[in-house]
């Protein structure tokens, strides 16, 4: 459980800096997808 927790954190950061590297407008699309969901 704790290894999962400490490895579920550089996924979430790893993911998240993608996301940045996103065009402005995919990022919006992605967000609304999210939101209406």
């Amino acid at each position: 459980m704790l290894l999962n927790r400490s490895l579920s954190v550089p996924l979430i950061f790893l993911m998240f800096s993608c996301f940045l590297r996103l065009p402005f407008s995919f990022q919006k699309l992605l967000l609304w997808c999210v939101g209406t969901n």
